[in-house]
């Protein structure tokens, strides 16, 4: 009897552990998020990028559309959620000169 006792005990604990863990994962995402979209806001460089694929994603066929963009003969890209967007429409993005990786479409942000 005291096993089981122990034993829910203990998968109990796990199962806190694991609701926290996930919890917190979360939270860092979002803060990232936030801090990233913020820096952008006030520090990203405007550019223009080219929308390089369009798909249909979730249930509701929500148009999610990739695009790319260079720095310093570097390629990067990024994503928008956008019905209007075709193949090879153009994007106004905003990134981090440090970090073009971090970029955001300006729809995205106002």
């Amino acid at each position: 009897m005291k096993n089981r006792v122990a034993k829910r005990g203990r998968q109990g604990v796990l199962g806190w552990l694991v609701i926290i863990g996930f919890s917190s994962f979360l939270l860092y995402h979002s803060v990232i998020a936030t801090y990233n979209s913020e820096t952008l806001s006030k520090s990203g460089i405007a550019a223009t990028a080219v929308v390089v694929d369009v798909r249909r994603v979730g249930g509701k066929g929500i148009r999610r559309c990739t695009y790319s963009f260079e720095i310093n003969n570097m390629g990067y890209a990024g994503k928008i959620d956008d019905d209007t967007l075709d193949l090879g429409d153009s994007v106004r993005i905003l990134y981090l000169s440090k970090k073009p990786n971090i970029n955001r479409a300006l729809s995205d942000l106002q």
